[in-house]
C-alpha cells in the first residue's frame, strides 16, 4: 500500500510541475519516514529483545527463587518432620514413663504383698513348729474342720463298721492284733475284711506280703495306702490301690474276698507334705477326711463289711485319717504302768483334741497284750488293769449304757505269735489252735460290744 502511495505522487508530480518541488519533498519525507520506521522498527526488536531478555532473566530468577523455594519447603518439612518425631518421641517417651511408673508401683506392691505373705508364712512357719513341738495333737485343730458332704450320715450307719488299732506307745501289739482280729472276722464271722496299713514302717504289710507268699519287689507300688490320702483319688481306687489276701493254709483256702492296702518306706514323706501343706493352707480340702471320703464311699460298702487299721506309734497325718473315719477305736497295751499311763495320756489327747472332729467315735476298749501267762493276771499286771478302769471313765467320755474299758480276754505272750510276726497271721499258724482260740474269744467280746 505504501508503494502505491508513493507511485500516486510521483504520477501526480510529473503531471504538475509545480508541484516537482512538492514532490522531491515528500520524497524526502518519505525517506524521512521511511528511516524513522526502520529506526523504529530497530528500536522495538531491541526492546522486544531486551524484553525477552529480561523476561528470561526474570524466568531464571524465578526458578532460582521457586528452587530456594523448593529447598527451604524441604527444609521446612524436613524441621517438621523432625518435631513431629520428637513429639511422637516425647509422646511415647511419656507413655513408657507412665507404663514404668504404673508397673514401679505394681512392683512396690506386689514386693509389699509379697513381705506380707513372707511375714504370713513366717507366722505360719512358726505356728508349725510350734504345734508340731506339741505332743497333744493341737495341730490338728489348726483348723476348722471341712467336714465332706454327708460324712454324718454315712459314719453314723456304722457300715462298714470302721475300727482303728492305735497307741501312741510302741511295741504293744498294735500289728498282731489287728491282723489275728481281720483273721477272726474273716474266718470266723465270714465277712470281707480290708486291712490297712498306716504304718511307714510296713510291719503288717510284711507279714501280709509273707502270708500271700509275695514280697515287696512283687507288687506294683501304685497299689498303696498312699493313694487312698490323695484328694485326687479317681472312683474305684479301694479296688485299684488294694491286694488280695486270699491264700492257702494246709490246702484250705483263707481270707476269700479281703484285701489289703499297704505301706511302704516312702509313705512317711507324703504324710509329712501333706501335713505342711495343710498347715500352710495351701489345700484346697481338709486333709484330715480324706481317707474318710475313702472308707464312708458306696464302693466301700459293697466291697467290705469290716475296715480295721494298723496305725503308727504317733498322731501323723494317717493316725488322724484313721480317728476321723473310724467307728470305733481299740487301744492295745503292755499292762505296766508305762505302758498305762501312755494308753491313759492317748485317749485323753483323742478325747480333747481329735474326737471333736469325728463325735461318732466311740471307744471299743483296751486290750491287755503281752500279758505273762494265759489265766490269771501278774499282781502288776492286775494293778496295771485297775488303774485302767479307774482313771478311763474320767478320761473316755461315752454316752449310753454303762460300757466296759477292759476287754477280758487279754492277749498272752506265746512262741506262735512271736514266731508269725514278720511272716504270717497267728491265727493260722497255730497248730495248737490256742492263738485262734484267744482271738476268737476277743472278737466275740469286741462283737457284742459294737453290734
Amino acid at each position: 500500500m505504501q508503494e502505491s502511495f508513493i507511485q500516486f505522487i510521483a504520477n501526480f508530480l510529473a503531471n504538475n510541475p509545480y508541484m516537482i518541488v512538492l514532490g522531491a519533498l515528500v520524497t524526502i519525507g518519505s525517506f524521512a519516514f521511511n528511516i524513522f520506521q526502520k529506526i523504529k522498527r530497530k528500536s522495538l526488536s531491541d526492546r522486544y529483545e531486551d524484553l525477552i531478555s529480561e523476561r528470561d532473566s526474570l524466568n531464571n530468577e524465578q526458578k532460582i527463587l521457586n528452587d530456594s523455594l523448593k529447598k527451604k519447603q524441604i527444609e521446612i518439612d524436613k524441621i517438621r518432620s523432625s518435631l513431629d518425631q520428637q513429639e511422637q518421641t516425647q509422646k511415647i517417651t511419656n507413655e513408657l514413663l507412665e507404663d514404668k511408673n504404673t508397673q514401679l508401683k505394681e512392683t512396690h506392691a506386689l514386693l509389699q504383698q509379697r513381705e506380707k505373705d513372707v511375714v504370713d508364712k513366717e507366722k505360719k512357719l512358726a505356728d508349725m513348729r510350734e504345734a508340731l513341738e506339741d505332743s497333744k495333737g493341737h495341730v490338728w485343730r489348726t483348723h476348722t474342720p471341712q467336714v465332706p458332704t454327708g460324712y454324718n450320715e454315712r459314719i453314723t450307719t456304722r457300715e462298714p463298721l470302721i475300727i482303728t488299732v492305735a497307741n501312741m506307745k510302741g511295741g504293744v501289739g498294735k500289728t498282731t492284733l489287728t491282723s489275728n482280729l481281720a483273721a477272726f472276722f474273716s474266718h470266723r464271722k465270714g465277712k470281707r475284711v480290708l486291712l490297712i496299713d498306716l504304718d511307714y514302717q510296713g510291719s503288717l504289710s510284711g507279714m501280709l506280703f509273707s502270708s500271700i507268699e509275695r514280697t515287696e519287689n512283687e507288687i506294683d507300688r501304685g497299689k498303696s495306702v498312699e493313694r487312698l490320702l490323695r484328694e485326687d483319688a479317681a472312683s474305684g481306687v479301694l479296688t485299684t490301690s488294694t491286694i488280695p489276701l486270699a491264700h492257702e493254709i494246709n490246702n484250705s483256702l483263707v481270707m476269700q474276698g479281703s484285701c489289703f492296702a499297704p505301706a511302704f518306706y516312702n509313705f512317711i514323706a507324703f504324710e509329712n507334705k501333706l501335713q505342711s501343706q495343710w498347715l500352710l493352707g495351701e489345700l484346697s480340702d481338709d486333709v484330715r477326711y480324706r481317707l474318710a471320703t475313702k472308707l464312708l464311699s458306696d464302693e466301700a460298702r459293697s466291697l467290705f463289711e469290716v475296715i480295721i487299721i494298723d496305725t503308727p506309734p504317733r498322731l501323723t497325718t494317717g493316725t488322724v485319717n484313721a480317728l476321723c473315719a473310724s467307728t470305733h477305736l481299740l487301744v492295745p497295751t503292755v499292762l505296766d504302768s508305762i505302758s498305762v499311763e501312755a494308753a491313759v495320756s492317748f485317749l485323753d489327747i483323742t478325747q480333747k483334741t481329735l474326737k471333736p472332729l469325728n463325735p461318732a467315735l466311740e471307744l471299743a476298749g483296751v486290750v491287755g497284750t503281752l500279758t505273762y501267762q494265759q489265766g490269771n493276771l501278774k499282781n502288776w499286771e492286775n494293778n496295771a488293769k485297775i488303774f485302767l478302769e479307774e482313771r478311763l471313765p474320767h478320761v473316755w467320755k461315752q454316752s449310753g449304757d454303762e460300757w466296759k474299758t477292759i476287754f477280758a480276754q487279754h492277749i498272752p505272750r506265746r512262741a506262735a505269735l512271736a514266731y508269725a510276726a514278720g511272716r504270717n497271721i497267728g491265727y493260722f499258724s497255730d497248730d495248737k489252735k490256742i492263738v485262734p482260740h484267744w482271738f476268737d474269744n476277743l472278737g466275740d467280746e469286741l462283737v457284742q460290744r459294737i453290734g
